[in-house]
């Protein structure tokens, strides 16, 4: 059983090798600051012109909503593209998408995320909440292409396309028969209309009235019915998109946390090279 003596004798000790260590850095640093400070601006000469190098590139957002199927699935089909674009495998990039190769080139990456922030090929929530799909690519010029296309994408599975045919064929039916009720109702007032002008104009009583007012409150029940199936017919697929891509003038800027991150790198490489150069140093 470990002693509390020894837990402190631990720590004393632990103690006096931090500030030895500590100690010997800041001399080493010292006597090899030359050393030290060009290995930092190596390290920081070599970051600032990789980052040059590296082509300008545009990011932006489209959000969609979807009518069946899952968000997850979605959002799996977007990390396939993603993956492939990553990979440089550009010739099946631009298959999936039915875009160019030298389009699919362009592309940098895709992101697609649930309205938590979250991965969405993770998500297996059941809400029906918007989906995000971010697309980072060189040339400002594709998003307008690539817009529809990654809708026709997310589309194109082939139980998506058998669905939609079915609901299509099960719709057309309904406002076939509609539009049929309604060429029976139009025929009926027109007859009834010329009954009451050519032979009943002055013995026409109000139940009259009452069934022909009847008829057209039936007519417009048909046409509301009409024109909620049309619009079922018009957005039956999977995935509809809310607002779509809209690039800025201006490529993405390197933000901070690239230079904070390469002068903490490069400190590190130069403390580091006057550790190792004072402690060869010491061995002779």
């Amino acid at each position: 059983m470990i002693t509390t003596a020894e837990v402190k004798s631990f720590f004393v000790e632990f103690t006096l090798f931090l500030k030895g260590f500590a100690s010997f850095v800041a001399k080493a640093v010292k006597k090899n600051v030359l050393l030290c400070l060009l290995s930092f601006l190596i390290v920081v000469a070599a970051g600032y012109f990789y980052q040059k190098r590296q082509p300008a590139y545009f990011q932006s957002e489209m959000v969609c909503a979807y009518n069946n199927l899952h968000k997850k699935t979605f959002g799996e089909m977007v990390h396939r593209l993603d993956k492939l674009a990553k990979s440089g495998s550009y010739r099946q990039l631009a298959s999936q998408l039915q875009i160019s190769p030298k389009e699919a080139a362009t592309i940098v990456g895709f992101d697609a995320r649930n309205v938590a922030g979250s991965p969405l090929y993770e998500d297996i929530t059941t809400e029906r909440t918007p989906m995000y799909f971010t697309l980072t690519a060189t040339d400002q010029s594709v998003f307008s292409k690539i817009q529809p296309a990654l809708l026709d994408y997310l589309n194109s599975t082939p139980y998506q396309q058998r669905r939609t045919e079915l609901d299509a064929a099960r719709l057309n039916q309904k406002i076939g028969f509609i539009s049929n009720s309604l060429s029976q109702v139009d025929s009926v007032i027109a007859s009834y209309s010329s009954f009451v002008k050519h032979v009943r104009a002055a013995t026409d009583s109000a139940s009259g009235f009452s069934n022909i007012a009847a008829l057209f409150s039936y007519k417009d029940q048909l046409e509301d019915k009409m024109l909620d199936y049309q619009k079922s017919l018009g957005t039956m697929k999977s995935v509809e998109m809310i607002y779509g891509f809209a690039t800025a003038d201006y490529p993405i800027q390197t933000g901070n946390r690239f230079w904070i991150g390469l002068f903490f790198i490069a400190l590190l490489f130069s403390i580091s090279i006057s550790v190792i150069k004072q402690v060869v140093t010491d061995g002779r």
